[in-house]
Order: structure tokens, then C-alpha cells, then sequence
């Protein structure tokens, strides 16, 4: 829902659906979903030029996809699964 508002243009409302996204992602222990809220986090307080609350966001959430892409068995999924987190 954070992602639609951020697209017509409702950074507000889009952050309001992303900070409570983050908790109910650390709640039930969804990482890849707790690393997409900081990354849309992140990319709305960027565009409000808020750069130091970005910075904090996207290290936190490129912090969870390295963590999640040591966890991957093979080279070719690590690979797999990094192309899809690799614009953070």
C-alpha cells in the first residue's frame, strides 16, 4: 500500500503504511519484508532530503540482504537472489 501512495505521488501516507510495515515484518520475523520497508523507508526521507535518516535506513536494510545472501546454499541462488536486492 506504501508503495502505490509513494507512486501517485502521497509520500505521507505512503510513509505512514511503511512504518507500519517495518514492526509487523519485525514482529513476525519476515527479514526480506523488514528490508524492503527500510530500503522504501529510506528512499522516501531521501527524496525529503532527510539524507542522514536515509543513510541510517538503506545501511540497516543492505545490512539484512547481505545477511540473507550468506544464508543461501548455492552460488547461483546467492547470485539469483542478489540481482533482485542489488538497487539498494
Amino acid at each position: 500500500i506504501g508503495h502505490v501512495y509513494s507512486n501517485i505521488g502521497q509520500p505521507q501516507k505512503a510513509l505512514s503504511f511503511y512504518n507500519q510495515a517495518l514492526p509487523i515484518s519485525r514482529e513476525v520475523g519476515d527479514r526480506r519484508l523488514e528490508a524492503r520497508a527500510l530500503y522504501n523507508l529510506a528512499f522516501l526521507k531521501r527524496n525529503q532530503g532527510n539524507l542522514e535518516q536515509a543513510l541510517t535506513q538503506i545501511e540497516a536494510s543492505i545490512a539484512i540482504v547481505e545477511d540473507l545472501r550468506t544464508k543461501i546454499a548455492g552460488p547461483e541462488l546467492r547470485q539469483s537472489y542478489f540481482a533482485t536486492v542489488q538497487d539498494r
